[in-house]
């Protein structure tokens, strides 16, 4: 049968909180089930086991070491600690606007007019070209490119014949007027990590902020890449806490180099 071993016990208290180490002592196969039987559990908060040991004393006799930390009567942060830099994160979701031209299914005649292009001698034959219903892209063939243009506004008609002698008009519309992007759910993982100052914190969100970087824990996502969208600094009543958010690109090609930083 196990038993306590109360002379063993020890207390202990830092920056963070108190610590107790509880022995308790028995056979080696009552240790092991005792280990096992352990939870670790930090979320609830309060006291929790935060680790366990087996070791043997003397023939059969053997012992467990087991340590209960108590975070919430934790004292003064000022000075540094081994629990400085670590992180705790949560996933969620948000939206954020895509450009139409990044769908898979994306047409050009969705929100592109089609102009035709006329010389003076010849007359409109009504027909729509082919490429109209399915065209991806507005770049046209060097051929077609004679005798239509994608446009986005009627603006960009010229208003009299262009040098090479052709009359332009609208023959197609789009058919998603006045649409040029659209939402898309895309996660956000937002990230607390403990410092021991608020100096410290704003060096850290300022190496962090508005670049492409991940958070240490992307809950096993790995299409695209992160960018650092918004951080706060705060005081949690024990320390000081900068707090990241991470928002994760809408397509695998990633957010753009060319606009954003690597962290």
């Amino acid at each position: 049968m196990q038993t306590s071993v109360h002379q063993g016990r020890v207390f202990e208290r830092n920056e963070n909180g108190s610590s107790t180490t509880e022995t308790v002592t028995g056979t080696q196969a009552e240790m092991q089930a005792y280990l096992e039987a352990l939870v670790f559990d930090s979320t609830a908060g309060g006291r929790h086991v935060t680790s366990g040991k087996v070791s043997q004393v003397a023939g059969t006799e053997w012992k467990c070491e087991v340590v209960y930390a108590d975070e919430s009567n934790g004292g003064t942060v000022t000075p540094p600690s081994s629990a400085y830099g670590k992180k705790s994160a949560t996933l969620s979701t948000g939206c954020m606007r895509m450009p139409l031209e990044k769908r898979e299914n994306y047409l050009a005649n969705w929100n592109h007019y089609l102009a035709k292009g006329l010389l003076e001698s010849e007359t409109d034959d009504g027909l729509t070209p082919d490429f109209w219903f399915d065209a991806s892209t507005v770049i046209l063939s060097k051929q077609d490119s004679q005798r239509w243009k994608w446009v986005k506004s009627m603006a960009d008609i010229p208003p009299d014949a262009d040098k090479l002698g052709r009359t332009w008009k609208i023959i197609k519309d789009p058919t998603k007027p006045g649409v040029e992007g659209y939402d898309l759910a895309t996660y956000q993982v937002t990230e607390s990590v403990k410092q021991p100052n608020p100096t410290r914190c704003g060096y850290y969100v300022a190496n962090r902020l508005n670049k492409i970087i991940s958070p240490n824990e992307t809950f096993g996502l790995t299409v695209g890449n992160w960018k650092c969208d918004s951080a706060s600094i705060q005081w949690d009543g024990k320390h000081w806490k900068a707090t990241l958010t991470y928002t994760l690109s809408g397509d695998a090609e990633g957010w753009d180099l060319d606009l954003y930083e690597l962290g």
